[in-house]
Order: C-alpha cells, then structure tokens, then sequence
C-alpha cells in the first residue's frame, strides 16, 4: 500500500458519492440560476446594458407657426439622431395609433398656437407627450430631451426679446428679419448645446440609461457575489464530506489495519488529504467554466483564478482534516457538518454580503474582519481579489499558513488517536 493507492482509493469513493456530487456541483449551479432566473437572465459578466434608440413619432399641428416648425426639425433632425429616432407624422391619430401598436415608444404632438402662445407670454404651450405604458427608459428618454428643447426655445424668446430691446435702445432699426436671423442664430446654438450633452448643458440623456445601466451592473455583481458564495460555502461542505471516508475505514476496521503497513501515518493522511484536493478541485473547475460560460462570471485573470482554486482546494481540504480528527464516529459527523461547518461557513461569506445588500456596505470593515475568523473567510476574500483585479498573494499565504495549522493539528490529533 502506498499513498498514491490512498488516493485512488478516496477519489474512487468520492466520484461513486451522490451526496458528493449534489453538494459538489448541483447546489451550487442550481442556488445560482435560481437567482440568475429571477433577475431575467441578465448576463452576470458583461456588465453591460443595451438600451436601444427609442422610435418617436412628432406631429406638429402648428403648421403656420415658425417656433412649431423649429422644435419638430429639432426633434427630427440629424443631430438628435443617436438619441431619438424620430420620424415626422402629419396625424396624431396615426401617430398615436403607432404608440399603441407598440411601434413608437412615444408620440410628440405640437399643438396649434404654439408659436403664438410663446411670442406672447414667453412660455410654451403645453407639448402632448403620449406614451407606451409597457415601457419606461425609451419615453423617459424623450422626455428629457423634449423638456431640454422646450428650455432652450423659451430662452431662445428671451434672448430674441433682450436683443431686440438692447438694439432698439442704441436706436438701431429692428424689423422681423433681425428677430428671425437671431432667433435662428440661437436656435442653431441651442441644438449643437443639446447634441453635444452634459458638457454644454448640464444634462444628460443617458441618466435614464445610466440609472438602467447601475440596476445590471448591481444584478450582475449580485450573481457574481451570490455564485462566489455558493463556491466557497459547498467547496467546503464537499471537503468535509470526503474527508468522512477515514470515520468509515475507521468503523469498518480498514484504516487501523493501514496503519499497520510501512506507510507513516502522515502520510497516510496526506495521501487523504491530497484526495479530498484532487476531489475540490475538479468541483472548482467545473464550477468556475459552467458559471463563466452560462452566467457570464468574469472571475479575473487566469493566474489569480489558479491561485485563487489551488489555495482555496488546500484550505478546504486541510480544514476537512482538521475537523474529522475531532470526530468519533460518522454519526457525530452528521450533526458537526451539519451544524458546525454550516454556522462556520456563514461567518465566512458574511464579507460578500456587505457588497449585496443594501445599507451592508458601511459595515463591510466589521464583516471583513470577523469573516477572518473561519477558514471559508480567507477563501471568500481570495475570490473577491481575483474577480476585483487585485494582488491575491498575501491573502494565499495567509490561506496557505493556516492550511499547515489545520492539517499539523489533523494529524497530531489522529496521530494520539490511534497511538492509544
């Protein structure tokens, strides 16, 4: 018998596991898409949000008027184009009509005496915005743009009347034309304004897009957050459950007789140990491929996810040592795993969660270092390092130093066992 026979002999026994398996791969994948389910499929990876170019259909019923015929070419007009897609339409039953087919995400109507309503009182009349209530982003978008054109023509009027006013009293001769050249002048000043957005402005088309764009970023980074949870708390349960084999070899008789061969007995449990890695990190490649691959997960570089799944295999596995050798018997071991490495387990996610829940993150500081505690701490943080870009090797040496406490204390403790 050496310790590569111990090894075959465990990794046999763990792949012929149902349990195993469940809690290896099937729980967590499944915990996982519920959530990725819930939330519409929204790739978990990508971050990204396509919010399309709503169809706008402008009628203007202010067809003798000039500042109606301005707002509907602003409307219309290429320099709105990669906002609106907007389409001029003589009727607004038609254009109506194309809002509730679901063909226009809105109708902009001009009313008749717009032009005479502003020239008189400065103030635009009101502009009928009609919408599809199925959507939201596409005619808050036009809305936004629309209160932004409106502003700038009621400028417009005042700036006309001020220059008007300030010509008249340096006794320059003002006749409709001079109003019309100035009018137009800022009317074209004010449409570059708004094409060119926040910069000249002050507003921003895109913040109902941004505002869509935070909620995917947030169902993304929950997923991320939710499937990294799921890795690290079932690595572990996965660990402790391979690990049972020496309590059974232990009740069947088989382990004292091993004991009894030239192999030393740390390295018997070496050679266990070694199973139970082998065990988690084929489990953590799996889980890492089928959640990038169907969720989307970006887990980081392929150095830090290697260091990350090698440290987190050694953590795992050692603590699964460390844990049996406080066992009698496979019956308490029901109630520890059950118990024990569960409560221990939820200390050590507990960082993750100050990134998901709202109100969490000012306590992240206090979860971050209470999660320190349990070993699933250590590798919850390795996770969050490598999906955030960041330097993972102080937090692997600090994995890799407890993974020799856990398994010098697992092998003290067997070692006194089975030397009485």
């Amino acid at each position: 018998m050496t310790v590569l026979d111990v090894v075959w002999k465990d990794l046999v026994r763990s792949v012929r596991s149902v349990f195993i398996l469940v809690f290896a791969l099937v729980l967590p994948l499944v915990t996982a898409g519920v959530f990725y389910a819930a939330f519409g499929g929204l790739s978990a990876g990508g971050g990204t949000a396509s919010i399309s170019i709503p169809r706008v259909m402008v009628v203007n019923l202010d067809r003798s008027g000039e500042i109606g015929k301005t707002l509907a070419d602003i409307l219309t007009g290429e320099e709105l184009s990669h906002i609106l897609d907007a389409a001029g339409e003589p009727d607004p039953a038609a254009a109506r009509a194309a809002v509730d087919k679901g063909e226009a995400a809105a109708a902009v109507i001009i009313p008749e005496g717009f032009t005479v309503s502003m020239t008189q009182t400065g103030k635009p009349a009101e502009v009928e915005v009609y919408q599809d209530t199925a959507q939201t982003v596409g005619p808050a978008i036009v809305r936004s743009v629309l209160q932004q054109v409106l502003d700038g023509l009621a400028g417009g009027w005042v700036a006309v009347k001020a220059s008007g006013d300030s010509l008249v009293s340096r006794s320059v001769p003002v006749d409709s034309q001079t109003l019309a050249r100035i009018s137009a002048q800022y009317s074209e000043w004010a449409q570059r304004s708004i094409a060119a957005g926040p910069e000249n402005t002050g507003w921003d088309v895109q913040s109902v897009a941004g505002a869509r764009q935070e909620k995917v970023d947030y169902i993304a980074q929950m997923i991320a957050t939710i499937m990294a949870m799921m890795l690290v708390f079932y690595c572990f349960f996965t660990g402790t459950a391979a690990a049972q084999s020496i309590l059974q070899e232990q009740e069947d008789g088989t382990l004292p007789r091993l004991f009894t061969t030239p192999v030393r007995r740390s390295q018997i449990l070496a050679g266990k140990m070694l199973s139970v890695f082998l065990t988690l990190l084929a489990q953590l490649v799996i889980l890492l491929a089928v959640s990038a691959l169907v969720f989307g997960i970006h887990w980081g570089d392929a150095l830090s996810i290697i260091l990350a799944a090698v440290g987190t295999g050694i953590l795992s596995a050692s603590f699964a040592i460390f844990i049996t050798s406080f066992l009698k018997n496979s019956k308490q071991a029901g109630m520890v795993y059950g118990v024990v490495v569960n409560l221990i387990g939820w200390i050590g996610i507990s960082r993750l969660f100050a990134g998901i829940i709202p109100g969490m993150s000012k306590y992240s500081g206090i979860t971050d270092a209470v999660s320190l505690i349990s070993p699933q701490g250590w590798a919850a943080r390795i996770w969050q390092e490598s999906m955030a870009g960041s330097p993972v090797w102080i937090t692997l040496a600090g994995m890799l130093a407890l993974s020799l406490i856990l398994f010098g204390v697992g092998v003290f403790k067997f070692n006194r066992r089975f030397s009485e």
